[in-house]
């Protein structure tokens, strides 16, 4: 754990990576989000650099071409990493190696081994380590985490979560495969509904994909210490209708069945069960105080402030990356693969 601080005040950050995403958080989110405060900005491109600086009208000085750069400009008590997921292990430890509380957009890092070497370094500095896994804290999700723990389907048994996508020129580069852009959210989630995976087995379709490509299809068979069964299929090139960014979930539970999809009311998202020899109920999916991304910078903010760790802490995440990294192990041996 790490030092308390009972300050209040919001926790000051330098932000890092102003591609698309990232400008996305900076212009729409962190403006607005509960408990932090975005000091100087950081993008080695000086054309995104320039280009943020005019949408924001963000002074171009305060946008550095580096981490060091920014660190060396501002006082700030954190770094958020909002870059391509192959810079992000780097990052985090250069933010660290700074004295630097981390939040780290997801995914975590592709390298589990990586990822636990973070985990113990936040450990040695005393500095918090955040991953945003903003999944879990959309309007629907967690409604439904609110109706598992209230059992109204009884004791969950056997799960079926299914993505679609239909682009039609396949995600070209590795860190955009469907395992590691939308999978990983998936995964989450099943994790904190149902606990701790116990195996996987994988397999990617169709067979023969073109070298260089990044997968693009795939499905898989988890089961959980719970003794819950998980199917999960996802495609990012699918002719069949498209899905919400969420999958479809349908849980089978002893006494019912619970079926939802999608984040925001306003966005079509929906959570109902059916009782055994009953009829369905519909659940307004409510909206919470403080959601999605937002909450995501809350939970960092809380953790920072209050020396606790979050749900969505860098340690809380391994089991994720375990479990994304472990399909990836089982499509290419074509063997299941056990995790505990």
């Amino acid at each position: 754990m790490y030092a308390k601080d009972d300050g209040g005040e919001p926790v000051s950050a330098v932000q890092v990576g102003l591609g698309g995403w990232g400008t996305d958080w900076a212009m729409r989110v962190l403006p607005s989000a509960p408990g932090i405060r975005v000091v100087a900005w950081a993008e080695p491109d000086p054309d995104r650099r320039a280009a943020f600086a005019a949408a924001t009208g963000v002074p171009l000085p305060q946008v550095h071409s580096g981490l060091v750069d920014a660190l060396a400009a501002v006082e700030a008590e954190a770094v958020f990493v909002t870059t391509g997921l192959a810079s992000h292990g780097a990052l985090a430890r250069a933010a660290l190696t700074a004295g630097k509380h981390v939040l780290l957009d997801k995914p975590f890092t592709p390298d589990l081994t990586e990822a636990t070497d973070l985990v113990r370094l936040a450990d040695e500095v005393g500095r918090a380590l955040v991953i945003a896994q903003d999944h879990r804290f959309f309007a629907a999700s967690s409604q439904v985490r609110h109706l598992l723990a209230q059992q109204v389907v009884g004791r969950p048994r056997h799960v079926t979560v299914a993505f679609r996508h239909n682009s039609r020129s396949p995600w070209d580069e590795a860190a955009g495969s469907v395992l590691w852009r939308v999978a990983v959210h998936h995964f989450d989630l099943l994790r904190a509904f149902f606990g701790e995976p116990k195996a996987i087995c994988a397999r990617s379709w169709p067979r023969g994909q073109s070298p260089g490509r990044a997968l693009s299809s795939f499905s898989a068979d988890i089961e959980f210490t719970s003794g819950v069964v998980a199917q999960y299929s996802a495609s990012a090139t699918s002719p069949a209708p498209t899905t919400r960014w969420t999958g479809d979930w349908t849980v089978e539970g002893d006494d019912g069945v619970l079926e939802w999809a999608g984040t925001e009311p306003g966005a079509g998202a929906f959570a109902r069960y059916t009782r055994a020899g009953g009829g369905t109920t519909e659940v307004p999916v409510g909206v919470p105080r403080v959601r999605d991304r937002w909450a995501v910078v809350d939970q960092f903010a809380r953790s920072v402030r209050a020396g606790s760790e979050s749900e969505i802490s860098g340690r809380a995440n391994l089991g994720t990356i375990a479990l994304v990294s472990a399909a990836e192990t089982s499509m290419a041996s074509g063997q299941c693969v056990a995790l505990s």
